[in-house]
């Protein structure tokens, strides 16, 4: 038993090391709302409006962002209804309809830090947790760190360093806007995201996915 407790301590103690130096490497970081998609697939109602719960996705993730040195909200001027009310800048692109990749150069050009995390507006399932351990597993070698799971990468919901613009300008410039075409040029980590973050991961692209996902949620106790 005295052996258990030497381990049990000697594991929490490794934890809160691992633990105070994510919370050091966020103060240090950009993290980013992805809001500026045209939602055509939810009938172009503004993905971040979409309630859950009793609140909207934009809100539910900006809670989980606390910690990071910089957070900033990207969305289409369009979108930018009540902007004096955001608790955080709003990011417009600096080339419109470029997509993903578009908001993402913008913001990267702009973020204070060196390394950003961007979260997608329709990941209201995301979690502090979640985005913790994904940061825990960069290397410095790193241009972005992608979360897989079951097989499926989500690459707007990672984290990337300011140093790839260059080839992401250079893509924008050749018309290449799909973001998997970007990390083919890129030192990639790929990381399978265990069991427990799995439910993080759960988009919303269509008003079918919408009411399963509310579905779901009234279910639980």
């Amino acid at each position: 038993m005295r052996i258990a407790g030497a381990r049990s301590a000697e594991q929490s103690g490794i934890r809160d090391i691992i633990w105070g130096w994510i919370m050091r490497e966020k103060q240090c970081m950009t993290a980013v709302l992805l809001a500026g998609g045209k939602s055509s697939r939810m009938g172009y109602h503004p993905k971040q409006q979409l309630m859950l719960d009793g609140e909207s996705f934009q809100n539910r993730i900006l809670k989980q962002l606390q910690g990071f040195g910089e957070i900033a909200i990207s969305r289409r001027k369009e979108n930018e209804e009540n902007a004096e009310d955001m608790p955080y800048p709003l990011w417009q692109d600096q080339i419109p309809d470029l997509g993903p990749l578009g908001g993402m150069f913008s913001c990267l050009q702009r973020a204070a830090y060196e390394t950003v995390f961007f979260v997608a507006c329709d990941y209201p399932m995301m979690t502090t947790e979640c985005m913790d351990f994904l940061i825990g597993q960069m290397e410095e070698e790193d241009d972005c760190v992608i979360p897989v799971v079951n097989g499926r990468i989500h690459p707007v919901c990672a984290v990337y360093r300011k140093r790839i613009c260059p080839v992401l300008e250079e893509q924008i410039k050749n018309g290449e806007l799909a973001v998997k075409k970007l990390l083919k040029r890129l030192q990639v980590h790929d990381v399978e995201m265990p069991e427990v973050y799995e439910r993080c991961f759960r988009n919303v692209n269509t008003p079918e996915e919408y009411e399963k996902i509310k579905s779901e949620e009234s279910k639980i106790i």
